[in-house]
């Protein structure tokens, strides 16, 4: 089996984005001590739109200057020391603000969908522009993660996408759903498949598709564990406290009852308490595909020393029995011919 962890590097979208330090530096220096041990490498799918915000405000801020100069370094180091570094976006960013030396945010305009088609290709083109940039690579960005899952409808920026030489998405996973003031996807019925293309809609398969989705791995899980994950995130103390010191933006009121009443549908992921079954998800995972891509989702601000334990112990058990790998080109140009 072939193992692709990849990271969503990021700040919170809530009233506290938290600050870079806590939220993104720090638990991916405590990322990457784990990864060199087993010579393992990642994917980083990076908020672009946070890059755009920082060279926007870097010149009459000292503050975010030197905020900018820190996350360019880390992406760059991310990148020279050979991890993937692909786009994600957030897109709510043309909304935000710095004010008094704080990111305000703006969740109004969460969905990329929601921005007229012009803005749309403006905000892929100027971010992807951003990220290529920042690693001085125009031909490694060729990846996409929707910001929040938030892909729907498809065919709203399909063109973009194309137009910026945007091939390969990895944001569906089996079952997902969900619905908010901020957030909506439903991936109800899309293909049960490690990989395939699609070309309007990503939960349509279509063979000669222009899209390859390489979806993240989904695991079922019972109400009862999302009740063990609230214990674990109010009595568990520094083993489960989050490394990032921001606020969420908070999901529907009914998609948090849906979880602590009914068994749901979760992506297979390193952050906090969900990286307690990892290892689990993954097993039964082989049992269904011999082979094939497993893409297990994590978000450096999410993680606690609990999660990044679990995460060591994955990979002390399986690097010696299956390939990681990380998003590109030339994997994923060799394994459809």
């Amino acid at each position: 089996m072939n193992i692709f962890l990849t990271f969503d590097y990021e700040l919170y979208f809530g009233r506290r984005s938290g600050t870079y330090q806590n939220s993104i530096l720090k638990p991916v220096e405590a990322l990457l001590a784990i990864l060199d041990r087993y010579d393992v490498k990642a994917t980083f799918f990076v908020d672009a739109g946070y890059l755009c915000k920082l060279e926007e405000y870097a010149d009459s801020s000292g503050d975010v200057a030197s905020e900018y100069d820190a996350i360019k370094r880390n992406i760059q180091k991310l990148y020279r020391e050979g991890h993937s570094v692909q786009l994600h976006i957030h897109p709510h960013w043309e909304d935000c603000s710095s004010q008094n030396g704080a990111w305000v945010m703006d969740t109004t305009r969460f969905r990329l969908a929601t921005f007229s088609d012009e803005d749309v290709r403006s905000i892929v083109r100027r971010y992807k522009e951003q990220l290529t940039s920042v690693i001085e690579d125009t031909e490694h960005v060729f990846a996409y993660r929707a910001g929040g899952w938030c892909i729907q409808p498809f065919d709203k920026i399909k063109g973009a996408l194309l137009e910026n030489k945007v091939w390969l998405d990895s944001t569906l996973y089996l079952n997902g759903r969900s619905n908010s003031e901020t957030h909506y996807y439903n991936f109800s019925g899309m293909p049960e498949k490690f990989r395939y293309h699609f070309e309007d809609d990503p939960l349509v398969e279509c063979e000669n598709g222009n899209f390859l989705e390489v979806p993240i791995a989904s695991y079922k899980v019972t109400a009862f564990f999302f009740w063990r994950m609230v214990i674990a995130k109010k009595l568990g103390g520094d083993l489960h406290a989050a490394y990032g010191d921001g606020g969420a933006a908070g999901g529907g009121l009914f998609d948090k009852l849906r979880m602590l009443l009914t068994p749901t549908y979760s992506v297979v992921s390193v952050d906090g308490y969900k990286s307690s079954f990892l290892a689990e998800a993954f097993d039964h995972y082989c049992k269904q595909y011999s082979e094939g891509e497993f893409v297990a989702i994590g978000h450096p601000k999410a993680f606690s020393r609990y999660s990044l334990s679990k995460l060591d112990d994955f990979l002390a058990c399986y690097t010696k029995q299956h390939t990681f790998n990380t998003f590109s080109s030339n994997y994923f140009s060799e394994v459809q011919n």
